[in-house]
């Protein structure tokens, strides 16, 4: 391949003019877009290059940057309408089942979902919340099976002690002038044989 048919390098430190303009703060982003309501294409990108310095090399970059925001706007909006969705419900919850169980939780939901089926209002935020929720739920019952299985295991383990400190063998070991690692080896050897490794 001769040189006159290669692509030119890019500079690494370069940054492209797209990417530096959705990289702007969320304000800025949005005035950048909302140019194309009442300017033209070029104008919109002489506007952003006064504002910003960054310029724009055609009225399809800017199409892209507006696709692209058009794209991030919707997300932002879904965001908001989960957020303003959970709010509702739990403002709910506090104000009437302040100590509602999780299946009361549940119940109060499918309820509000079927009052906005019959509205025919947007489910997708509920849907959202919704997920969002089910996962806390799971984790919070992951969390309280950990706890029960800390608290029996700490139960179990001060029986064993209770048991084996009344055993002589034991009380040896534990008398016995060695550092505590080593009594921690013999002590588990002595308490569960072939199963300590």
């Amino acid at each position: 391949m001769n040189d006159e048919n290669r692509k030119p390098r890019i500079d690494p430190g370069k940054t492209f003019p797209l990417r530096e303009l959705k990289r702007l703060p969320w304000e800025t982003k949005l005035w950048a877009y909302s140019l194309r309501e009442s300017l033209t294409g070029l104008q919109a990108i002489d506007a952003i290059m006064e504002r910003t310095g960054i310029e724009l090399s055609s009225e399809g970059k800017y199409s892209d940057f507006c696709s692209w925001f058009g794209v991030q706007l919707g997300i932002r909006q879904k965001q908001e309408e989960v957020n303003d969705e959970a709010e509702t419900i739990e403002a709910w919850f506090a104000e009437h089942l302040p100590n509602a169980t999780p299946e009361q939780r549940r119940a109060k939901i499918i309820e509000r979902v079927a009052m906005k089926l019959s509205a025919g209002d947007n489910l997708e935020p509920l849907a959202i919340f919704l997920k969002r929720w089910q996962d806390e739920t799971a984790l919070e019952g992951q969390r309280e099976d950990r706890k029960l299985e800390q608290q029996r295991f700490n139960r179990q383990t001060t029986e064993l002690f209770i048991k084996w400190s009344e055993d002589k063998r034991a009380q040896e070991i534990l008398a016995t002038p060695v550092s505590n690692d080593q009594k921690t080896e013999l002590l588990g050897k002595l308490l569960f044989g072939e199963d300590w490794k």
